[in-house]
């Protein structure tokens, strides 16, 4: 057994999910092709079969995926002094909304985006310039990866933040369809493994992960959690174990696939259905929920804010050009003076109107299919029969009549 050189959150949670898919990823190292947000024409895997795969859905996942990591671009160019800010295309505009979330790069005695976890050196095959080149060790497992801002603002940018003063804070940003839907609480953000290991791998209890919604209308929102290191222990430990099992895959054959994970996330994307390798066989259960759209635990939000969402719904034009963040202000000490709105006059009485008449009930419908529908449908088709032979003799009578 050789044991990978290191482990990262989403390795451990890929192989929580499901072993096959793990193996297919680490083990036999297929992957799905990373594109720039620029290009026009992603590629569809080389392995991937072109009359299975759905290539919407293919081509759907590279382009969230490549406007996530242009929106965490743009975020890192902001804290690297001197560099340009493309704040008006779509990842500019989406990171833009949640940039007074965030310490001014002015307002801030430390900000190091994009730092490497831990401090040890790492050596491996197949190292590259973006791979990380040091990690920590917990659990017998060394522990790697890269951490989007570590940062420690200004007292008046901490209140302002509403964080706690003199501390550092460590950000992680995720683009989501949703953050109603999506957005983690910050009871699961305390417990979720890339946040425990953030905590360990800077000595760090404050985090903050920061919500950045990519569709039409631009929503942004912090989820804050205060994690001990006892707390992080208490996650990263039993993720150390099964980092341990995974290193002992060998094979993809030696894998377990878990056919409860096939409809995750719109579809495994390693699956063939999806465009993968993997071509175990679902059951139909998971065919039928992989198309039916499950229940996902919301986000808590206060009144103020859903009023806010609820507003933010409503319109259907295109949002307002957004505006470039402004520096944030000096402290002058200067206490600020905010009038009053003025009073609205009295609402005007008008007469109530009266109540609207009870509606009757009515009649219970009996279900599709049954004797007392039948027998209900035979008693109309009675009744129009004696109503149509009523007209008639009515009708005879009157020709009759007219005869005589």
């Amino acid at each position: 057994m050789v044991a990978r050189p290191y482990h990262s959150a989403s390795s451990a949670k890929l192989g929580a999910r499901c072993e096959r898919a793990w193996a297919y990823r680490y083990v036999l190292g297929y992957t799905t092709p990373r594109i720039a947000w620029n290009d026009t024409q992603p590629a569809i895997p080389a392995w991937a079969d072109a009359s299975r795969v759905d290539r919407t859905r293919a081509l759907s996942r590279q382009r969230s995926t490549a406007l996530g990591e242009a929106v965490h671009a743009r975020l890192e160019a902001w804290y690297t002094p001197g560099a340009t800010v493309n704040w008006h295309d779509l990842p500019g505009q989406i990171a833009l909304s949640g940039a007074h979330l965030l310490p001014h790069p002015t307002r801030c005695f430390i900000a190091k985006p994009e730092i490497e976890l831990g401090t040890e050196p790492l050596r491996y095959d197949g190292q590259t310039d973006d791979s990380p080149a040091r990690g920590f060790e917990f659990g017998g497992v060394m522990w790697a990866g890269y951490t989007d801002l570590v940062v420690l603002p200004l007292e008046s940018e901490s209140v302002r933040l509403s964080l706690p003063p003199r501390t550092g804070v460590v950000y992680d940003y995720k683009t989501t369809a949703s953050i109603a839907q999506y957005a983690l609480t910050p009871a699961t953000l305390a417990t979720d493994l890339q946040a425990c290991l953030y905590a360990l791998a800077h000595d760090a209890n404050h985090l903050r992960w920061l919500y950045l919604e990519t569709k039409r209308v631009r929503r942004a929102t912090p989820v804050d959690a205060c994690i001990s290191r006892d707390q992080a222990e208490a996650v990263v430990g039993p993720a150390a174990e099964l980092c341990r099992r995974l290193d002992v895959i060998a094979s993809v054959d030696d894998a377990e696939p878990n056919l409860d994970a096939c409809a995750d996330y719109g579809g495994c994307e390693y699956h063939i259905t999806q465009g993968g390798p993997c071509n175990v066989r679902r059951s139909v259960s998971q065919l039928v929920s992989a198309r039916v759209k499950k229940e996902r635990t919301t986000m808590p939000l206060t009144p103020e804010q859903q009023a806010k969402f609820d507003a933010l719904k409503k319109p259907k034009t295109a949002p307002a050009p957004a505006t470039l963040p402004a520096p944030a202000p000096a402290d002058t000490g200067a206490e600020v003076t905010v009038s009053a709105p003025p009073e609205a006059p009295p609402p005007v009485e008008t007469p109530a109107a009266p109540p609207p008449a009870p509606k009757a009930k009515a009649p219970r419908k009996a279900p599709a299919g049954s004797f007392a529908e039948l027998a209900a449908e035979l008693a109309a088709t009675e009744a129009a029969l004696a109503e149509a032979n009523t007209k008639l003799e009515a009708a005879k009578d009157a020709m009759r009549k007219a005869l005589a």
